[in-house]
Protein backbone atom coordinates (compact mmCIF):
# COMPACT_ATOMS: atom_id res chain seq x y z
CA UNK A 1 0.00 0.00 0.00
CA UNK A 2 1.24 3.32 -0.71
CA UNK A 3 1.67 6.27 0.75
CA UNK A 4 -1.10 8.06 -1.24
CA UNK A 5 -3.22 5.13 0.04
CA UNK A 6 -3.10 5.86 4.03
CA UNK A 7 -4.63 8.50 5.76
CA UNK A 8 -2.76 9.48 9.44
CA UNK A 9 -4.62 10.44 12.53
CA UNK A 10 -3.35 13.92 13.79
CA UNK A 11 -3.69 15.72 17.31
CA UNK A 12 -6.32 17.68 16.97
CA UNK A 13 -6.15 19.96 20.37
CA UNK A 14 -9.89 19.62 21.17
CA UNK A 15 -12.72 16.51 21.43
CA UNK A 16 -15.39 18.24 19.99
CA UNK A 17 -16.62 17.21 16.83
CA UNK A 18 -15.63 19.12 13.46
CA UNK A 19 -18.12 20.13 10.90
CA UNK A 20 -16.40 21.46 7.70
CA UNK A 21 -13.24 22.02 7.08
CA UNK A 22 -11.68 24.88 4.07
CA UNK A 23 -8.01 25.74 2.72
CA UNK A 24 -7.36 29.09 2.55
CA UNK A 25 -4.13 29.54 0.56
CA UNK A 26 -2.11 29.53 3.34
CA UNK A 27 -4.06 27.70 5.91
CA UNK A 28 -6.33 24.68 7.20
CA UNK A 29 -9.52 26.33 9.41
CA UNK A 30 -11.69 23.77 10.56
CA UNK A 31 -15.05 24.55 12.71
CA UNK A 32 -17.44 22.69 14.64
CA UNK A 33 -19.26 21.69 18.13
CA UNK A 34 -19.82 24.95 20.56
CA UNK A 35 -17.67 27.05 18.42
CA UNK A 36 -14.67 25.17 17.93
CA UNK A 37 -11.99 26.65 15.24
CA UNK A 38 -8.77 25.32 14.48
CA UNK A 39 -6.00 26.52 12.85
CA UNK A 40 -3.29 24.67 10.91
CA UNK A 41 -0.73 25.88 8.34
CA UNK A 42 0.55 22.24 7.35
CA UNK A 43 -2.41 19.79 8.20
CA UNK A 44 -0.59 18.20 11.07
CA UNK A 45 0.14 20.59 13.62
CA UNK A 46 -3.42 22.45 15.12
CA UNK A 47 -4.04 25.61 17.14
CA UNK A 48 -7.14 26.29 18.92
CA UNK A 49 -9.11 29.49 18.35
CA UNK A 50 -11.23 30.79 20.54
CA UNK A 51 -14.80 32.63 20.14
CA UNK A 52 -17.29 34.83 21.41
CA UNK A 53 -20.40 32.52 21.22
CA UNK A 54 -21.06 29.13 22.61
CA UNK A 55 -22.82 28.09 19.47
CA UNK A 56 -22.04 25.61 16.94
CA UNK A 57 -20.10 26.16 13.59
CA UNK A 58 -20.96 24.09 10.23
CA UNK A 59 -18.84 25.99 7.70
CA UNK A 60 -16.00 27.84 6.67
CA UNK A 61 -14.67 29.40 3.50
CA UNK A 62 -11.92 32.36 2.74
CA UNK A 63 -11.88 35.28 0.47
CA UNK A 64 -9.13 37.57 -0.04
CA UNK A 65 -7.73 37.39 3.41
CA UNK A 66 -11.10 37.44 5.34
CA UNK A 67 -12.69 34.05 6.79
CA UNK A 68 -16.22 33.51 7.56
CA UNK A 69 -17.73 30.23 10.04
CA UNK A 70 -21.32 29.86 9.81
CA UNK A 71 -23.59 28.18 12.10
CA UNK A 72 -25.91 29.22 15.11
CA UNK A 73 -24.24 33.02 14.51
CA UNK A 74 -21.64 34.28 11.83
CA UNK A 75 -18.19 35.05 12.95
CA UNK A 76 -15.34 36.81 10.45
CA UNK A 77 -11.70 36.93 11.08
CA UNK A 78 -9.07 38.70 9.32
CA UNK A 79 -5.95 36.69 10.61
CA UNK A 80 -8.27 33.63 11.41
CA UNK A 81 -6.34 33.80 14.78
CA UNK A 82 -8.67 36.37 16.54
CA UNK A 83 -12.92 35.91 15.21
CA UNK A 84 -15.69 38.45 16.19
CA UNK A 85 -19.39 37.36 15.12
CA UNK A 86 -20.57 39.64 12.49
CA UNK A 87 -24.52 38.32 12.88
CA UNK A 88 -26.53 36.06 15.42
CA UNK A 89 -29.42 34.34 13.27
CA UNK A 90 -32.98 33.90 15.03
CA UNK A 91 -35.07 30.95 14.53
CA UNK A 92 -32.60 30.04 12.16
CA UNK A 93 -29.10 27.75 11.19
CA UNK A 94 -26.59 28.43 8.37
CA UNK A 95 -25.26 25.23 6.95
CA UNK A 96 -22.75 25.55 4.50
CA UNK A 97 -20.84 28.87 3.10
CA UNK A 98 -18.99 29.69 0.17
CA UNK A 99 -17.27 33.02 -1.70
CA UNK A 100 -17.17 33.81 -5.13
CA UNK A 101 -13.97 36.51 -6.13
CA UNK A 102 -16.16 39.36 -5.10
CA UNK A 103 -19.21 37.87 -2.08
CA UNK A 104 -19.53 35.30 0.37
CA UNK A 105 -22.77 32.92 0.59
CA UNK A 106 -24.30 31.38 3.77
CA UNK A 107 -27.35 28.90 3.04
CA UNK A 108 -29.59 27.45 5.78
CA UNK A 109 -32.70 26.53 7.43
CA UNK A 110 -34.71 28.85 5.37
CA UNK A 111 -31.91 31.23 4.71
CA UNK A 112 -30.11 32.47 2.64
CA UNK A 113 -27.54 35.45 3.15
CA UNK A 114 -24.77 37.12 1.07
CA UNK A 115 -22.22 39.69 1.99
CA UNK A 116 -19.41 41.49 -0.28
CA UNK A 117 -16.80 41.38 3.12
CA UNK A 118 -18.06 39.02 5.65
CA UNK A 119 -19.27 42.17 7.69
CA UNK A 120 -22.26 43.33 6.17
CA UNK A 121 -24.76 40.51 5.33
CA UNK A 122 -28.18 40.56 3.50
CA UNK A 123 -31.42 38.34 3.54
CA UNK A 124 -32.07 37.20 0.01
CA UNK A 125 -35.70 36.85 -0.99
CA UNK A 126 -36.58 33.86 -2.05
CA UNK A 127 -40.10 32.78 -3.93
CA UNK A 128 -39.64 28.92 -1.34
CA UNK A 129 -38.65 28.44 1.91
CA UNK A 130 -35.69 25.68 1.46
CA UNK A 131 -34.35 23.95 3.99
CA UNK A 132 -30.37 24.34 2.66
CA UNK A 133 -27.61 22.37 3.78
CA UNK A 134 -24.87 23.11 1.28
CA UNK A 135 -23.46 25.56 -1.12
CA UNK A 136 -20.20 25.97 -3.36
CA UNK A 137 -19.16 28.55 -6.61
CA UNK A 138 -18.11 27.38 -9.80
CA UNK A 139 -16.48 30.60 -11.25
CA UNK A 140 -19.90 31.50 -12.78
CA UNK A 141 -22.48 30.80 -10.56
CA UNK A 142 -23.35 29.69 -7.36
CA UNK A 143 -24.89 26.03 -6.23
CA UNK A 144 -27.18 25.35 -3.38
CA UNK A 145 -28.64 21.64 -2.36
CA UNK A 146 -30.44 20.44 0.62
CA UNK A 147 -33.13 19.09 2.28
CA UNK A 148 -35.87 17.04 -0.14
CA UNK A 149 -34.09 17.13 -3.06
CA UNK A 150 -33.85 20.84 -3.51
CA UNK A 151 -31.19 22.49 -5.77
CA UNK A 152 -30.60 26.34 -6.02
CA UNK A 153 -28.68 27.89 -8.56
CA UNK A 154 -27.90 31.66 -8.97
CA UNK A 155 -25.18 33.43 -11.27
CA UNK A 156 -24.97 37.07 -9.10
CA UNK A 157 -26.05 35.32 -5.25
CA UNK A 158 -29.05 37.64 -5.24
CA UNK A 159 -31.77 36.07 -8.01
CA UNK A 160 -32.11 31.77 -7.32
CA UNK A 161 -33.92 29.72 -9.40
CA UNK A 162 -35.06 26.09 -8.08
CA UNK A 163 -34.11 23.32 -10.62
CA UNK A 164 -34.78 19.71 -10.51
CA UNK A 165 -33.24 17.35 -8.63
CA UNK A 166 -35.15 14.07 -9.98
CA UNK A 167 -35.24 13.01 -6.21
CA UNK A 168 -36.76 13.59 -2.51
CA UNK A 169 -33.70 12.34 -0.96
CA UNK A 170 -32.11 15.46 0.90
CA UNK A 171 -28.59 16.49 -0.30
CA UNK A 172 -26.13 17.76 2.35
CA UNK A 173 -22.85 18.73 0.29
CA UNK A 174 -22.16 19.86 -3.35
CA UNK A 175 -18.51 21.20 -4.65
CA UNK A 176 -17.25 21.86 -8.09
CA UNK A 177 -14.67 20.02 -10.05
CA UNK A 178 -13.72 22.63 -12.98
CA UNK A 179 -15.50 20.11 -15.31
CA UNK A 180 -18.82 19.36 -13.20
CA UNK A 181 -20.86 19.71 -9.73
CA UNK A 182 -21.43 16.94 -7.86
CA UNK A 183 -23.90 16.49 -4.91
CA UNK A 184 -24.14 14.01 -2.35
CA UNK A 185 -26.88 12.74 0.00
CA UNK A 186 -28.79 10.06 1.56
CA UNK A 187 -27.82 7.27 -0.49
CA UNK A 188 -27.43 9.30 -3.40
CA UNK A 189 -24.77 11.12 -5.50
CA UNK A 190 -26.27 13.81 -8.49
CA UNK A 191 -23.72 15.21 -11.05
CA UNK A 192 -24.50 18.23 -13.41
CA UNK A 193 -21.76 19.79 -15.78
CA UNK A 194 -23.74 23.09 -16.17
CA UNK A 195 -26.07 23.32 -12.51
CA UNK A 196 -28.89 22.51 -14.49
CA UNK A 197 -29.52 19.13 -15.69
CA UNK A 198 -28.97 16.18 -12.88
CA UNK A 199 -27.55 12.82 -13.74
CA UNK A 200 -27.91 10.08 -10.81
CA UNK A 201 -24.51 8.07 -11.66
Amino acid sequence: MGERDTWTSQKANTDQSLYSITWSGSQFIAVGYDNTILTSSDGHSWIFRNADYALDLHGVTSLHSRFVAVGDTILSSSDSRTWATQITIAHSTLFGTTCSDSQFIAVGDGTILASPDGHTWTSVNLSTNPYLLGTTWSGSQFVAVGDRGVILTSSNGKTWTTRSSGTNESLYSVTWSKSQFVAVGNGIILTSSNGYTCNNP
